[in-house]
């Protein structure tokens, strides 16, 4: 079930948007879905963006807008069709899914959350 986003998400997410104002049609097309215990943030192919409230209070807004960004950038690749049109493993594919975007996002000097993966992490 959709849920409203907590004000800091909701300021988190207004402040990314002010950084990249070009990413707006897409962040507000995801669907919040709060879930206590998921220690993160997801996404699905459905546009449906998990949070767990326990993250967010936990999380500098800094590093909610990052995570926010990561979310959405995996929404824009579309990929989840992705993965499944190759039948890949889908924790693989994350994995990797993420390091191909953490890697930009730093870049653009964005805070991800500790334990973000990246492709120097593996050679």
């Amino acid at each position: 079930m959709a849920s409203m986003l907590p004000l800091k998400l909701q300021i988190a997410r207004r402040a990314l948007l002010n950084k990249r104002p070009y990413l707006a049609h897409a962040v507000w097309a995801m669907t919040p879905v709060e879930k206590p215990g998921l220690g993160t943030f997801a996404c699905d192919e459905h546009w449906r963006f998990y949070f767990d409230p326990a993250v967010v209070e936990a999380w500098s807004a800094d590093v909610l807008q990052g995570a926010i960004y990561n979310e959405v950038s995996h929404l824009l690749r579309g990929h989840a069709a992705r993965c499944r049109v190759l039948k890949a493993d889908p924790r693989a594919w994350n994995y990797a899914a993420d390091r191909e975007i953490n890697d930009g996002l730093r870049d653009e000097e964005f805070v991800l959350p500790a334990g973000a993966l990246y492709p120097d992490q593996i050679g």
